[in-house]
């Protein structure tokens, strides 16, 4: 519930500000630690559900370094969001998630150049798609 809700949050501000709010992010994070702190307390395979963490952090990292390496053509609170998205959800649904994330974005902006005449340099909010296939995915 804190993930959806945290998720729709960002994609409200994402759409009207083009920015995500770091205090947003720091929450979910929060709120994922102490989800993961009392999952880990109440198991006995701790390390595998670390190392589950982990990797579904990765696609969130790697979205940081793009965010880097492109100045932000994929914003900074994208690639957080994604990260703390990590403390949520499996690796295999991350991965789910993402792609069909990505897949929708590059379909929305090829219409959009085509048809609303925007440029390739428009900017698109990311956070509703993540939303849309987040919520996508728990009801498959």
């Amino acid at each position: 519930i804190a993930l959806i809700c945290g998720l729709g949050i960002a994609a409200i501000v994402d759409l009207r500000t083009r920015k995500i709010p770091l205090q947003l992010i720091v929450g979910m994070i929060v709120i994922g630690v102490a989800r993961v702190i009392d999952v880990a307390v109440n198991t006995r395979d701790i390390k595998d559900i670390i190392f589950q963490i982990l990797i579904a952090m990765i696609p969130g990292l790697f979205m940081l370094l793009i965010s880097y390496y492109t100045r932000q053509s994929i914003g900074y609170g994208d690639g957080l969001l994604v990260l703390t998205m990590g403390l949520y959800i499996n690796p295999e649904m991350m991965i789910s998630v993402i792609m069909l994330s990505m897949a929708l974005a590059g379909v929305t902006a090829l219409i959009l150049i085509v048809f609303a005449k925007k440029s390739k340099n428009y900017e698109m909010a990311f956070c509703p798609f993540l939303v849309l296939e987040y919520a996508t995915t728990l009801l498959l």
